[in-house]
């Protein structure tokens, strides 16, 4: 009898799943579209995966945001700036052959930009990822500092958002867009036109700074601090490394100067509600350290939890334990704003995006995944995306 129960309750659990899963999809079926015009650029794309925007691609199919009533926005194809052909070889659509008339046209015909990744693509990844089966020196060279091939927010870039400005168009910038290898120049009228300053620090945070299991932890990284700290690398737990815009490596670690090792990105409460964010989650990779003007709100910040040595150690260098972490320009209907993390990086595949508000059900499976942050795309990002449209796209 107890295996009787045990199997109808079993089937009827698969089956309330499948109905749900269904009824997901039917509801994706029967929302409207919502066509947009819409320029992503996207400097950073190594191979054909689009890892570093297909997050964004991803809220827009969920979402039924569209070019026109044929198609879905295409994450391998419907952007600008860098394109692998998979084969060690590349070409790069940008704005860099458009006239200042033209880009004005061009901010005319459309309804939103989104400037993804701006950093680039340096020499050492190109060569590991398609190379390095002809020479063992190749090796890790995606770890050491290199030349760049292509990459940085240029002066045609900035001209666009100035112009999508001016007609007051919808702009959203993500992480390291004004950071090296953009220039002075490019980055100081970015700064003075859109209220964001850049402190000239990034950061990221490592499950383990233990350079012997944590392959990913950049050579040039332990370097630059042994270089500047005697040779010593004392580090072997999880923990935050800042690098500044001339070299500078300042690390922080669990239990010497971190209470809690992940930083967390905590959201005003008079936001919360409005963008669907929870009131606080934590971060696991990449960010830049801005600091805003009275020109704009901030939605949320970052908080460093550091004792007080780790205090002293952010203090002797000018970082804060509090930042932006998400900034939008004024007002209900904001059309500017600057995520300050590498939000739209994240690994996901396209398969459940046609499944209405599906990152709900999934934010609650993956609450403590840091490294693949398919807990921050499913509770953060997706929901902060969804409504950045909503609102940004209001007249």
């Amino acid at each position: 009898m107890k295996k009787v129960n045990s199997n109808f309750w079993l089937l009827t659990i698969v089956l309330l799943l499948v109905v749900a899963i269904v009824g997901l999809r039917i509801l994706w079926e029967l929302q409207p579209q919502k066509k947009v015009n819409l320029l992503v650029i996207d400097k950073t794309v190594l191979n054909q995966e689009v890892q570093e925007h297909k997050s964004l691609f991803w809220v827009l199919k969920n979402e039924k945001i569209v070019p026109n009533s044929l198609s879905m926005y295409e994450p391998k194809t419907d952007y600008k700036g860098f394109f692998p052909d998979g084969k060690g070889n590349y070409k790069i659509n940008d704005l860099e052959s458009y006239s200042n008339a033209s880009l004005k046209a061009y901010a005319s015909r459309l309804d939103a930009v989104y400037y993804a990744d701006m950093y680039g693509v340096y020499t050492g990844e190109w060569t590991e990822f398609y190379e390095k089966s002809m020479s063992k020196d190749s090796l890790n060279l995606y770890l050491e500092r290199t030349s760049l091939i292509y990459g940085g927010m240029s002066s045609k870039d900035l001209f666009l958002l100035k112009a999508m400005k001016s007609l007051n168009k919808l702009i959203v910038v993500e992480f390291n867009a004004i950071a090296s290898p953009a220039s002075d120049g490019v980055r100081q009228d970015f700064e003075k036109t859109f209220g964001v300053k850049w402190t000239g620090w990034i950061g990221r945070f490592y499950q383990t700074l233990d350079t012997n299991k944590n392959k990913e932890l950049p050579i040039w990284l332990k370097k630059r601090y042994l270089e500047q700290n005697n040779g010593v690398w004392p580090f072997h737990k999880a923990g935050i490394a800042f690098i500044n815009k001339g070299d500078r490596v300042v690390i922080v670690e669990h239990g010497t100067h971190l209470i809690s090792s992940t930083p967390k990105i905590v959201t005003n409460t008079i936001y919360k509600d409005r963008y669907e964010l929870p009131s606080s989650i934590r971060y696991s990779y990449w960010f830049d350290v801005v600091e805003s003007t009275s020109a704009n709100d901030v939605i949320s910040n970052y908080i460093l939890d550091v004792n007080e040595k780790g205090r002293h150690v952010l203090d002797s260098n000018h970082i804060p334990s509090f930042f932006p972490a998400v900034i939008k320009s004024q007002g209900e209907n904001a059309k500017f704003y600057y995520l300050a993390g590498d939000f739209s990086d994240i690994p996901v595949s396209m398969t459940g995006a046609k499944y209405y508000r599906i990152n709900r059900p999934l934010g609650l499976l993956r609450r403590g995944n840091l490294e693949q942050r398919k807990g921050f795309m499913w509770r953060f990002y997706t929901p902060l995306i969804r409504n950045i449209f909503n609102y940004g796209l209001e007249n």
